[in-house]
């Protein structure tokens, strides 16, 4: 029964009506055309994927890609085809006319491979790396993958970034970018006015449950329930979270449940009218991030 429901999805999914039931001959499957067959009816599904779109969703997938904060508002609110600049890893071997898995921030969706790029010698990361890793010679290697020959933010020289530190998280085989980095290349496709803020959490194992790209609403409780009456406030809603410093790792790979190596200090992308509440807070009371969606 599990497959045959998942074939009446399936089925419904794409525009069409599916009846589920018993019965043989001529005569039974006029009645089931009629309406009157012996068993269940399933209405299509009136936002059926249109014609043109249905084999890119059904068909097997290729590869996956890994795109950055400023392709994924282009994605969705430019109306914009995905350019190579904002990839930054992928995963599988892929050309023109397959489809792919394209994730941005934790939401995949389906999507046609364009134009067949060059193949690029570029900096790739050699292993997992973790946000705030400083990277090491043994951390980066050079490969030739599919890229645009217009992405300036490619890193071709391995030597350039030995020592840096990472803003983010990156597989291995992920193509190195500048705004990968630490420094003023955080706020790349960030909305104009944006600034990078160090934000000191009052609870420092909590910054070990954010991870750069979420978004958290930050919020500030001042009064000690004696003399100061509690009182707590949002004083920025859903800025996005650019670093965390590395997690310490315990026995069995297991997260370190002390606190975090950066004394609970993280760093948001805020607009600049908001920097100075931002930066103060800890001073007038405690300071926590409630992700949202």
């Amino acid at each position: 029964m599990q497959s045959k429901l998942a074939a009446a999805k399936f089925a419904m999914n794409t525009g069409v009506d599916v009846f589920i039931g018993t019965g043989a001959g001529a005569q039974k499957c006029l009645e089931i055309l009629a309406g009157d067959g012996d068993g269940t009816y399933f209405k299509r599904n009136e936002k059926a994927i249109p014609t043109n779109k249905q084999w890119v969703t059904f068909t097997k997938v290729s590869g996956k890609l890994f795109i950055d904060a400023g392709a994924v508002n282009a994605l969705q609110n430019g109306g914009k085809s995905l350019l190579p600049a904002g990839i930054y890893a992928y995963e599988g071997q892929f050309e023109r006319g397959d489809v792919v898995v394209v994730n941005g921030f934790g939401h995949e969706h389906r999507a046609l491979i364009g134009e067949q790029l060059a193949q690029r010698e570029v900096v790739v990361a050699a292993t997992d790396l973790a946000a705030g890793a400083v990277i090491s010679p043994a951390d980066v290697q050079l490969q030739r993958i599919p890229a645009d020959p217009e992405d300036h933010r490619l890193l071709t020289d391995p030597e350039e970034l030995v020592g840096q530190r990472l803003a983010i998280a990156v597989p291995a085989g992920t193509a190195l970018r500048s705004y990968l980095l630490v420094g003023p290349q955080l706020l790349a496709g960030s909305a104009p006015g944006t600034v990078a803020v160090p934000l000191r959490l009052s609870d420092p194992a909590a910054v070990g449950l954010l991870n750069p790209g979420q978004l958290v609403d930050i919020v500030l409780t001042t009064g000690d329930g004696f003399e100061q009456q509690i009182r707590s406030e949002t004083i920025a809603r859903g800025v996005a979270v650019l670093w965390v410093p590395v997690a310490e790792r315990g026995e069995f790979g297991m997260l370190s449940g002390g606190p975090s190596p950066g004394e609970g200090i993280i760093v948001v992308a805020a607009a600049a009218s908001l920097s100075d509440d931002l930066a103060g807070a800890v001073s007038r009371g405690k300071v926590s991030a409630v992700l949202v969606n």
